[in-house]
């Protein structure tokens, strides 16, 4: 019985196709084609816009209960929260060392280092001064400071100087001037 209706249905399709001129044909295979089109990829599209409205929602009433404006820190609450990231003066060594394999890791050749303590004006902490002449190219000079910044809290670039060999070269003797900013112990 099914493959009669669809006999039927497949007679009558190819009946009125043989009526219709070739314009009223064109747009009735648009017409399916948009339909296709709109159930094949505008559909599926509008269920994901109404899934990603029902999260958005979700976590709207989720962040309803709390307060939208923290409430600002005291300045002496800062400044204890900054001494107390800091690494502590035992550390300096370390730094040091920190400092010299993420140049090596980066390809920079570090010819020597200088490394002065300096006390403080307000006696909280130590300046540890660092300056290292390093030589690499210029993509190696960046991606040892943005290593050495990113994973040093306390570390401050003071001032970096580059000079290249000669023109054309791609090798620079950079100078870069660190501060090291150190807690004294307790």
């Amino acid at each position: 019985m099914a493959a009669n209706a669809n006999q039927a249905l497949i007679w009558r399709v190819k009946w009125l196709a043989r009526r219709m001129d070739w314009r009223a044909l064109a747009g009735a295979v648009l017409g399916v084609l948009a339909l296709g089109f709109y159930f094949y990829s505008i559909k599926p599209l509008e269920f994901r816009l109404l899934a990603i409205e029902q999260r958005r929602m979700d976590l709207q009433d989720q962040t309803n209960g709390r307060p939208k404006i923290a409430a600002p820190a005291q300045p002496k609450v800062q400044l204890a929260d900054f001494y107390g990231r800091l690494p502590e003066v035992k550390q300096a060594p370390e730094i040091a060392s920190r400092l010299h394999s993420y140049a090596r890791n980066a390809g920079l050749t570090l010819e020597r280092g200088e490394y002065r303590p300096q006390q403080d004006a307000s006696g909280r902490f130590i300046r540890y001064q660092i300056v290292l002449p390093v030589i690499g190219s210029y993509p190696q000079v960046r991606r040892f400071l943005g290593e050495a910044m990113r994973e040093l809290p306390g570390l401050a670039l003071d001032g970096i100087s580059f000079t290249r060999d000669g023109p054309g070269s791609s090798q620079l003797q950079t100078e870069l001037r660190f501060t090291a900013f150190l807690r004294k112990p307790a």
